[in-house]
């Protein structure tokens, strides 16, 4: 279960379109990190509202693989990254890479 409901993240992301708000003002008025905000636009942006649907799944090694090839090659940072793949924390891509390092 997520933290925030779809509804807050939607509001946020509406309110950052219609208004072009800083993310930190953002995040300041709903009381969420500007991380959280930063994610939400983003993932919004490369998926829509659906990309806030709550889905778990189990990531394959080929998935992992193209997904940290995909941020070497194109340069995204670890939020862009985790939008355009639907990724729901870019913390999952950064604990990836980690071990890949290893």
């Amino acid at each position: 279960m997520s933290k925030y409901s779809t509804e807050l993240k939607l509001k946020i992301v509406e309110r950052y379109l219609q208004t072009k708000c800083s993310k930190k003002s953002l995040a300041k008025i709903f009381n969420v990190s500007r991380s959280d905000v930063e994610k939400w636009i983003a993932l919004y942006e490369n998926q829509g509202a659906e990309g806030f649907a709550s889905v778990y799944t189990n990531y394959t090694v080929e998935f992992k693989l193209s997904v940290l090839n995909f941020m070497i090659e194109t340069g995204t940072s670890l939020i862009e990254t985790a939008a355009i793949f639907n990724i729901p924390t870019p913390f999952t891509i950064l604990r990836w890479k980690k071990i890949l390092e290893k």
